[in-house]
């Protein structure tokens, strides 16, 4: 059957989207997500928030009171809409079908949330390997290919009983994915605060332990293992910094790389790591190394 969707566009710095996505889903939007103003301001890893700059945000709603209430508050509010659009949408599950199955990565079983849900049947056999993330979460779903690879090289290394770092952590769900690991003591940290705040909020939501948010990169505590799902080219900046985070025969667990890219960067990792192994998924890739001095 035929449903509608209501969409309201929006273009504002980053620094405001946590005050409107909590407007928004006081009022029922199904759906929040980003696209960049400039595509030289995005990271190449969709599933990110760019650090800084504009971000044309689109809510959408099933119905068309909830929209108007949503955008008469925001107006309140300082935020001016730029569009709004109505859309005719054949079969309303299909649309959303993206955002509300869950994802299976070996034990691990990623499941959309909605407010007043904590537990499905689909889920309720494994549960404590569940990681519930909000359904219009915009970035840091797992959908992303380099997120996916992050997950599942996290499943293949033994995690039980190690400490890991979660670098650049957006949403925070590797952090979460290591807590269900088994690792014993997982800080994170992230450059953006808007991805601080949605990692806090994610690891409460989950009920994760030993989970240990890190404002400045300066406070993390040397690891195990560290996982970093970033560019190409903060992984050669930071090469030094990232590399006293791992101890001495840890692993590094490194995305957000195109096949592209690969040579420039095992040649900037070489001298310090040694590779384990180099998996791929589309155009990304993610190698896993271990430090050797």
């Amino acid at each position: 059957m035929k449903l509608s969707a209501f969409h309201l566009r929006y273009t504002l710095n980053i620094e405001n989207l946590g005050d409107l996505e909590a407007i928004a889903e006081n009022h029922g939007a199904l759906c929040i997500s980003y696209e960049p103003q400039n595509i030289d301001d995005w990271p190449a890893e969709s599933d990110s928030l760019p650090l800084s700059g504009l971000s044309c945000v689109t809510l959408t709603f099933e119905n068309p009171e909830d929209a108007e209430n949503c955008q008469k508050e925001l107006a309140l509010q300082g935020f001016e809409h730029k569009e709004v659009e109505h859309e005719q949408i054949e079969e309303w599950l299909y649309y959303h079908r993206p955002y509300l199955e869950p994802m299976d990565f070996g034990p691990l079983n990623i499941y959309p949330w909605r407010k007043g849900e904590r537990e499905d049947p689909v889920a309720s056999d494994h549960t404590s390997n569940v990681i519930y993330l909000p359904a219009g979460l915009g970035f840091g779903t797992g959908r992303h290919e380099t997120t996916q690879l992050c997950l599942e090289a996290m499943v293949d290394v033994d995690l039980r009983d190690k400490t890991l770092i979660d670098f650049g952590c957006g949403s925070g769900i590797l952090a979460i994915a290591a807590a269900k690991l088994g690792a014993k003591s997982i800080q994170y940290h992230d450059h953006d605060p808007q991805a601080m705040k949605a990692s806090l909020e994610n690891c409460l939501l989950n009920t994760v332990e030993h989970c240990i948010p890190c404002l400045d990169a300066k406070d993390l505590q040397k690891s195990d293992i560290l996982v970093a799902n970033i560019l190409l080219e903060p992984l050669i900046l930071l090469r030094e910094t990232l590399c006293d985070l791992i101890h001495l025969k840890g692993i590094g667990i490194f995305s957000g790389i195109l096949e592209e890219q690969k040579n420039r960067f095992l040649s900037e990792y070489s001298q310090n790591f040694k590779c384990l192994e180099i998996r791929e998924k589309g155009q990304w890739i993610c190698i896993i190394m271990q430090k050797i001095s």
